[in-house]
């Protein structure tokens, strides 16, 4: 998904490093980063990238916010994401007491938070999310 491949000319003499290189890439895993959260979004969020997808743990707490306007809780670094062809990634996430969290992630590494089923003032978990 995050894989930065090589075109690779078969008549080139780098042909074997640049190979070398593509499975690397396609095996790489970014280890767990800290995603930029915004105000008023408190909390910890976790990424980290694989061949297989965006892994997230964490959790934030939307503080004063409201169902009627989505807002803007973390940025994950655009060099970690694939370009989704302009769609945004949606998901659900756990809230305490059975509730839950719709978020989106687009392709500028900006994560969302749109609805929130629960009180505001609960964290919303991110444990198990994988974005592919």
């Amino acid at each position: 998904m995050a894989s930065k491949l090589i075109t690779i000319d078969p008549l080139s003499s780098t042909w074997a490093t640049d190979m070398n290189k593509n499975l690397d890439s396609l095996n790489s895993d970014t280890g767990w980063l800290t995603a930029t959260t915004y105000a008023p979004i408190t909390g910890r969020l976790y990424y980290k990238v694989t061949a297989s997808g965006i892994y997230l743990k964490g959790f934030v707490a939307p503080n004063n916010f409201s169902n009627a306007q989505p807002v803007k809780a973390a940025t994950i670094s655009v060099d970690s994401i694939a370009d989704f062809g302009g769609d945004d990634k949606v998901f659900i996430l756990g809230q305490a007491g059975g509730n839950y969290a719709i978020g989106t992630l687009n392709s500028q590494g900006e994560l969302w938070l749109i609805s929130v089923s629960g009180a505001v003032t609960n964290s919303v978990h991110f444990d198990g999310i994988v974005i592919n």
